[in-house]
């Protein structure tokens, strides 16, 4: 009798199973959609510069000649073409003074060490960005902020002089709003500069070698 029972149950699961075969399949194209529609969901920007004008200010330090420290204080004034280029021109004047090397090259020699000071820059970026993203901030916030890349090229002055100069541009960019944002940014600069004689003092030239500073900065944007 159990055995009849066992046999019925069997018989009537399969067919309730060939009656509706829709409930044992799994829709993998549904699942599909639904995978693709949290992805794009996760590439929204929240915050978008398409369109907009960007004016900076930023300061930082820059390492260069181990004689003197220098530090630069400018803005930006750029385009943005969409959320991943933007155009934009960087001005910046220099801050120089002697670093403890230099007043103890100084005080050692009673001579001043063949530094050649800057004094500006006057350039052009084209600026790539390729990533945005979210961050958790120490469990406390949602930041939001993309990665950029850039190129460039513009006149370093000095003191002997003006020399072209090359970029190359790594930073980050949060977002503060629609409207405001800090920028955080490395900037290799390599340029030809003239090196003066003024061990001696008769400022004659050296020789023009090639010089690559480190530039360290950061900023703040205002998009509109």
């Amino acid at each position: 009798m159990l055995m009849l029972v066992f046999v019925s149950g069997l018989v009537d699961s399969s067919a309730r199973a060939d009656d509706n075969p829709a409930d044992s399949k799994i829709d993998l194209k549904k699942i599909k959609e639904d995978q693709e529609t949290q992805v794009q969901v996760v590439q929204n920007r929240t915050f978008s510069r398409s369109g907009k004008v960007e004016f900076g200010i930023l300061g930082g330090a820059i390492m260069t000649d181990p004689f003197i420290s220098v530090f630069s204080a400018g803005g930006k004034l750029g385009y943005n073409f969409s959320d991943l280029f933007k155009l934009q021109a960087l001005v910046w004047r220099d801050f120089v003074k002697e670093s403890s090397s230099g007043v103890t090259f100084s005080q050692d020699t009673s001579r001043l060490p063949d530094s050649n000071y800057p004094e500006m820059l006057y350039a052009g970026e084209f600026v790539f960005s390729p990533i945005y993203g979210k961050l958790d901030f120490l469990n406390l916030f949602i930041m939001y902020c993309d990665l950029h890349i850039g190129v460039g090229a513009g006149d370093r002055v000095t003191q002997s002089g003006p020399d072209l100069a090359y970029i190359v541009n790594v930073g980050e960019e949060i977002f503060l709003s629609q409207h405001f944002s800090f920028n955080f940014d490395y900037r290799m600069l390599i340029f030809q500069q003239t090196i003066l004689d003024k061990f001696d003092g008769s400022n004659a030239v050296l020789g023009k070698p090639y010089e690559m500073s480190n530039v360290f900065t950061i900023g703040f944007s205002v998009l509109f």
